[in-house]
Parts: structure tokens; C-alpha cells; sequence
């Protein structure tokens, strides 16, 4: 019998179809079904299939009726539950319903849907087997509500949410109760593919009205544990909305969440691991951390989308905004700041930073501590990449002391394998230099990037002069590094001429480069003149822009300054005489037209009363902006000029170290970041590996002997020791002039200051023939 009705079912004999479903109705009335001794309804074929599989799979809607109407409800509704088998050529592990939902055909699904709806048991409600079967999953782990999601058809999620209210409804307890179907089933995870739920199948569609119609569905209660579950990646559906950059399935999620948004963004990830510890961590044993946080920023920034990330943090108090800024994402290195400057995503830049100033509450100190938070050792302007994101810090106003400790702030425990390695306590200039790896490879418009970040001081020629003199923990200055890298891969001989032409007008170049190296007492100065000793084309050219620019500088009169300042206090002296001398007239005018009795001698001193009165208020408001705005212009102009031009009157700062270096005074002194020692040997590993030449060493070495022929002098233990980690009230001075002597150290690696007797391009090569 259940092969004859197989046969009617794939002729599409409806015929034939209801009289066999008849008759085999009456054979399991009177008991005698099968031959095996089996009701009809539970037998399949090598398949698996059942009856109703068979029809479903015909896509004939009067098929599929004939067979549901033959079907009593309990028997339809476990048919709908029952599975094929593995051999199954295209459904294998399929219900009926999987199955129609696959095929696609509304018609046939809505059939499906409503015959089992429909059903009901001897007590007259929904069978409870019908719970089973939208829980019931396939063989890549989707229930059926899943696998309508992943199809990614509105109208076919439409169907099967409407169909699961429906069973909510039909299913309400005597006191009217609602059993929420909808949350317990989005929470089945596909474990055997990569652990999503039914929510993240919704999002990685992208389609905003299935994601809309899905969490329409739900409450925000019931909304919140779902968004809580991550899959295999370890990404919730609002990250996985995140980092594809949707910003509408973003919002919708946020905005339904309402006011559980903020205690769920403050979750830490640990707790989100363990909500679904029961089906993926727990057999692996995975730990996470309880530092880290949820993955949403890291992902809004990593999509490069600035709405994103405005949306993610638009609802947040300004408490909640710098946690979230300041915390790890899990799978991330750093905080979101820090990614989005190593990205170079300015516009996210611009969208955090603004989101701490704007958000009631908030202000320019927030900007400030997130700017000089420290994730593995670096700040966020250690990890950037381009000059716009730089500019963004210029636009928030922040004390030219912040922006001072910003810049000095040097590197410390950096793990050579992050994504961004700073070496040997370098501040975000010489960072930039240094490149992303640490190898001399220097970011791409590294020239533009320092520029960037010299010009958040606004012209303030002390705090230049004191930035670029700040030393790394190798005892060099960001012009000593520039120098050494020219010539070499991503350094050119045009980018320290442009550097140069840059500082001539705003610090005093020759103090900066007749600074020496403190551990092997070579100047700037000295790698220039070398380059030019052994024969480079390019050194030739760069000797003369560095003494054309010295003399440049030198060429200005030292007596500019006061000139500035003489001009200044002429201008407020010339305005206040003119302002008290029509003053007087005023009062003069005034007595005449008093002490006058004729008519036209009233007239005459009104007249000039008024003229008198005219220039008085000129006067006084050119005195209010000579004395606010011109003079301290001149003032400021002079300032720099005597910098600039190295006026002994003015006291140019003394090198310091940037800030965190740790030095240890000892008689093997060596000027290196904290825990240095016991990366070394690591870092030359990998750095041998990623750069055959090792630009730089983790200490100063005997690599510099290259640059000159003369024996090194000794440096003293307590000179060096008298260089102080970085404070803003006090300068590196030497205190000591015993003798003494400071052994290099040799070490296998290669110091910067020995690139320029590397023959690393083709220019210095043809240097040797010209």
C-alpha cells in the first residue's frame, strides 16, 4: 500500500491518491495496516521518507492536501517531526517542513503550514508534538524557523513567524497566560557549522526587513539573552551587524533594546562565552579573560563605517562611552581608539572623540585621558597611520601640556609580536619612523604624520624644540632617527629635506642636530657628513640643504626679537597717548560748550566734542586690541624668533628622555624600555625573519663605527645617570666630569645609525661610481 501511494503521489494522481489514502485509513481502523505489522503512516522508504515527505517534495498543492486531509492530527503533526535519513540525495535529515521551506514554493509551504496548524488532538488543542517540530533541526543544525531566515526571503520568514504566533496564541494556558515560542527557539545554535543562532543567520543577510519582521516578534527582555549568545567566532548578531558596517540593522537592534542597550554593551565577554559554554566552550575549556569586553566597537571600527560606530555609541551615558573606548575587545589587540588610528579611520576617530565631548556630562578631559591611555605600552597616536587622524586631536582645544605629554610618551612593553611594535621607548614620532613593525620601515607619509602631530602645539617653538629633542631609550632625538633612515627603504633623502624646510621656521635646527646620540656620542651633524664621505649621490645633495637651512636660520638677526618686542610696546604706547590725548579734548570740548554763551561758539564746540568723541572710542578700542591681540602676537613671534635663532637670553630646553623609559644607573648602563631583556632574543628571531638587514637593535651597538673612524669617548656613569625619566619641571643636565669610561655592548643586531654605510638601494650604489 505505501508503495502504491508513493507512485499516485509522484503521478500526481489525486484520484487515485484519495482512494488509496481511503482505504488504507479503513485498514488501520480495523487493525490490519501493513503486512509488517506497522500503521501505514510510520513507514518509510530507503530514504526515510514518509508520505507527507514524499508530497512535500512533489510541489503539487493538491497532492499534499489529499495526503493531510487522510492524515488524523496527531499522525500529521509527528510526520511533520520525522526526519529523513542521511542517504537522502538533496534533504538528507530533513522534515517536511525543512523540506518546504527549502523548495521555496509559497503555495506549498502555506499548505504545510496551515494543515499542521489545523491539526489538533482527542482533547481538542494543538498536539504537543507540535512544539517539537520547530524545534526539530536539520542536518546543518537549523531549525525551521532558521533555515526560512537563511534563504534570506522576506515573505517566507513572514510565513513561518506567523505561524509560530499563531501556536503561541492557540497554546495559552487557562489563566491566558502567552508561552513565548519565538526567543527559545532563536536561540538554537547550527553547532555543527559555526554556531549561530537564528538571530545571526538574520543579520549575516543583510536584509533589514527579515531582521525587522524577526525582532518585532520579540521583547526587549526577551531580546537581550539572545544578543547575548555568540557563535563560533565569537560574535553576537549586533556584532556581526557591526562589522559588516549595516548601520540599520545596527539601529533597529539598539533601538528595541531601549534601555537594557547600556547594561548589555557593559557585559563583559566572559559572561557572553558562558551563556553558551553548554554547546561550545566548555568542551574545550576556553578562558576568557575578564578584562575584555564585547566586540561591538572593535567591530563598528574595523567596518571603517563612522555611523556605525556613532550609532553604537549614541545611547551611552559618558561613564559608559570611556569604558567602552578605553576597555580590549576580545580578538582584538588593542581598544577601539587605538584600531581606529592604526586603521587610519579618521572619520571613526572624529565619532568617538566627539562622543565624548558632546554627550551631556562630558568634556575636552575626557579626550585627553582616553588619548593618553595606554593598551600593550602604546598610546593611540603611537598606532597612526595618517596625518587625518591626527588633525582630528588639533580640533578639541586641549592644553598645550596634554598635547606635550602625549607626544613624549614613549613605548614600554611592547610585545614584538602585536600588530604595532614600538621599539626601545620611542614617542609617537619616532614611532612613526620606525614603522608599524619596528624595523625602520616607516609608515607611508610618515613626513606628513609628524608634521601633523608638531602642529597640534601650534607653533609653540619651546615645546618643539623640547618634543623633538626627547630622546629614546638608545639616547637618540627624532632628527637623529630621520637621518639614520635615510636612504633606506621608506626613507628618502627629499623627506628630511622636507622636514627640514618644515622646522626651519619653528625650532632651532642647529642645537637639534649637533645633539649627540648619548651612548656613542654621534650627532646628526656626523650621519649627514658621513653620507657624504662615503660617496652617496643623495649625500652630496643633503649636506647642502642642512648648511644652506643652518645659515638660513643663522642669516636672521638676532636683534629681530627685540625689534618684535620694542614694536609691540610702541603700539600699546602710541595707542594709549592717542586714546588719553582725545580724552582730554573730549573734556576740553566739553568745558567750552559749558562755559560758552553765543550760539556759534556752541555750535563750534559741539562740533568738535563730536569729532573728539569719535576718536576717543577709536583710540580705546585700538589700545583694547593692541594690548590683546597685536602685542602678544609680537611677543609670541619674538619668543620663537630667539629660539629659532638660539638668543642665549633664552633658555632652549635641555634633552630629556620621553616619558616611561626606565634607566638603570649602573656600570653597564644601558637605556632601554622595561622587561627589554626578556624579548631580546625573541624580537631579533622574528625580525630576522621579517627583515634580513635588522635596522634596529634593541641597544645601542657597535654598529656606529661605521659612521666614523675615530675611537668613541667614554661616557661617564653619573652623566648618564643624571638624565631623569621626562618631567615637565625638570631638564637632562650633565653633573659630573670624573673619568670614567662605557663599554658597548655587542650585540648581533645592527644600530640605525649603521644604515648609512649599508649599500641599501640603487642610489647609494651609483653614488659610488659618481
Amino acid at each position: 500500500m505505501y508503495t502504491k501511494i508513493c507512485e499516485a503521489i509522484k503521478s500526481s494522481d489525486i484520484l487515485t491518491l484519495r482512494c488509496l489514502m481511503q482505504e488504507a485509513g479503513l485498514e488501520e481502523a480495523n487493525g490490519t495496516a501493513s503486512a509488517q505489522g506497522r500503521p501505514l503512516w510510520s513507514m518509510v522508504d530507503s530514504d526515510g521518507r514518509s508520505v507527507l515527505q514524499v508530497a512535500v517534495e512533489s510541489q503539487n498543492t493538491g497532492v499534499l492536501k489529499c495526503v493531510m486531509e487522510a492524515l488524523p492530527g496527531n499522525c500529521l503533526v509527528d510526520l511533520c517531526a520525522k526526519k529523513t535519513s542521511t542517504s537522502h540525495p538533496f534533504f538528507p535529515e530533513s522534515t517536511p517542513l525543512h523540506t518546504a521551506i527549502a523548495v521555496g514554493r509559497m503555495e506549498v509551504l502555506e499548505s504545510l503550514l496551515r494543515g499542521m496548524l489545523s491539526a489538533r488532538g482527542q482533547n481538542g488543542k494543538p498536539p504537543s508534538s507540535t512544539v517539537v517540530v520547530w524545534h526539530t533541526a536539520d542536518a546543518n543544525g537549523r531549525t525551521p524557523l532558521a533555515a526560512a531566515l537563511a534563504t534570506g526571503k522576506l515573505e517566507i520568514v513572514k510565513l513561518v513567524l506567523g505561524a509560530i504566533k499563531t501556536l503561541e496564541r492557540d497554546m495559552q494556558t487557562a489563566r491566558g497566560d502567552r508561552v513565548p515560542l519565538v526567543p527559545g527557539i532563536l536561540q538554537i545554535d547550527d553547532i555543527r557549522v559555526r554556531g549561530d543562532n537564528g538571530l545571526n543567520m538574520a543579520v549575516s543577510t543583510g536584509n533589514v526587513g527579515i531582521v525587522e519582521v524577526l525582532i518585532d516578534a520579540l521583547t526587549p527582555e526577551e531580546l537581550a539573552p539572545i544578543l547575548t549568545r555568540c557563535n563560533l567566532v565569537g560574535d553576537t548578531a549586533l556584532d556581526q551587524a557591526a562589522r559588516a558596517g549595516n548601520v540599520d540593522i545596527v539601529r533597529l537592534l539598539v533601538k528595541k533594546l531601549g534601555d537594557l542597550y547600556e547594561p548589555w554593551v557593559s557585559t563583559p565577554f566572559q559572561v557572553v562565552v558562558e551563556s553558551c559554554a553548554e554547546s561550545k566552550y566548555k568542551g574545550n575549556g576556553a578562558q576568557v579573560p575578564e578584562h575584555f569586553s564585547m566586540r561591538l566597537l572593535g567591530n563598528a571600527v574595523s567596518s571603517g563605517n563612522a555611523q556605525v560606530v556613532k550609532e553604537v555609541l549614541g545611547p551611552l551615558s559618558i561613564e559608559e562611552r570611556y569604558k567602552l573606548l578605553s576597555r580590549t575587545s576580545w580578538g582584538y589587540p588593542y581598544p577601539a581608539l587605538h584600531l581606529a588610528f592604526s586603521s587610519g579611520a579618521h572619520e571613526c576617530v572624529k565619532i568617538m572623540l566627539d562622543s565624548l565631548v558632546a554627550c551631556p556630562g562630558g568634556g575636552t578631559k575626557y579626550v585627553s585621558k582616553v588619548l593618553a591611555q595606554r593598551s600593550g605600552g602604546l598610546t593611540p597616536l603611537h598606532c597612526a597611520v595618517d596625518a587625518k587622524s591626527v588633525a582630528v586631536v588639533q580640533g578639541y582645544g586641549l592644553p598645550k601640556g596634554v598635547l606635550f605629554g602625549l607626544l613624549t610618551a614613549g613605548g614600554s612593553s611592547c610585545s614584538p609580536e602585536g600588530p604595532v611594535y614600538v621599539p626601545d621607548g620611542m614617542n609617537p614620532l619616532q614611532a612613526m619612523l620606525a614603522g608599524p613593525t619596528g624595523d625602520g620601515n616607516p609608515v607611508p607619509g610618515a613626513v606628513g604624520v609628524i608634521r601633523a602631530m608638531l602642529d597640534l602645539l601650534e607653533g609653540d617653538a619651546v615645546l618643539m624644540q623640547r618634543v623633538l629633542s626627547s630622546m629614546d631609550a638608545g639616547g637618540r632625538n627624532t632628527l637623529y632617527t630621520f637621518a639614520s633612515l635615510v636612504g633606506s627603504r621608506g626613507v628618502s633623502a627629499t623627506d628630511f629635506v622636507t622636514m627640514l624646510n618644515y622646522l626651519e621656521g619653528r625650532v632651532n635646527l642647529r642645537t637639534l642636530l649637533e645633539q649627540k646620540n648619548m651612548t656613542e656620542d654621534v650627532s646628526t651633524l656626523d650621519v649627514v657628513h658621513e653620507a657624504e664621505h662615503n660617496l652617496y649621490s643623495w649625500g652630496f645633495s643633503l649636506n647642502d640643504h642642512v648648511s644652506q637651512a643652518l645659515n638660513r636660520q643663522r642669516g636672521v638677526s638676532k636683534s629681530r626679537a627685540s625689534r618684535l618686542k620694542v614694536a609691540g610696546d610702541a603700539a600699546v604706547l602710541s595707542s594709549f597717548f592717542l586714546s588719553c590725548i582725545s580724552g582730554l579734548i573730549v573734556v576740553c570740548s566739553a568745558l567750552y560748550n559749558v562755559c560758552s554763551t553765543g550760539v556759534k561758539k556752541k555750535s563750534a564746540g559741539f562740533t568738535v566734542f563730536e569729532i573728539a568723541y569719535i576718536v576717543f572710542a577709536f583710540s580705546v578700542v585700538m589700545l583694547l586690541l593692541t594690548f590683546f591681540c597685536i602685542t602678544p602676537g609680537m611677543h609670541g613671534a619674538a619668543n620663537r624668533c630667539a629660539v629659532i635663532t638660539g638668543d642665549p637670553r633664552v633658555n632652549i630646553p635641555e634633552p630629556s628622555f620621553n616619558d616611561g623609559i626606565s634607566i638603570c644607573a649602573n656600570t653597564e648602563i644601558q637605556f632601554r624600555p622595561e622587561d627589554v631583556e626578556k624579548i631580546e632574543m625573541e624580537r631579533l628571531h622574528l625580525r630576522s625573519k621579517r627583515d634580513p638587514m635588522a635596522v634596529f637593535s634593541s641597544s645601542p651597538s657597535l654598529s656606529s663605527s661605521a659612521l666614523s673612524a675615530r675611537p668613541v669617548p667614554g661616557l661617564l656613569v653619573e652623566q648618564l645617570s643624571a638624565f631623569h625619566v621626562r618631567d615637565p619641571g625638570h631638564h637632562c643636565c650633565s653633573t659630573s666630569e670624573n673619568e670614567g669610561s662605557y663599554a658597548l655592548e655587542e650585540s648581533p643586531g645592527t644600530g640605525i645609525q649603521g644604515l648609512a654605510a649599508e649599500g641599501l638601494c640603487d642610489e647609494q650604489q651609483k653614488g659610488v661610481a659618481e
